[in-house]
């Protein structure tokens, strides 16, 4: 279903945002 489509997709950006704070603070 499409809230099912719509949590992974979000599960997915939050997992990718937090790998380029990371990356951020990192070079920070």
């Amino acid at each position: 279903g499409g809230e099912e489509d719509f949590a992974v997709q979000a599960a997915i950006v939050a997992e990718q945002y937090q790998a380029e704070m990371k990356t951020y603070l990192t070079k920070n």
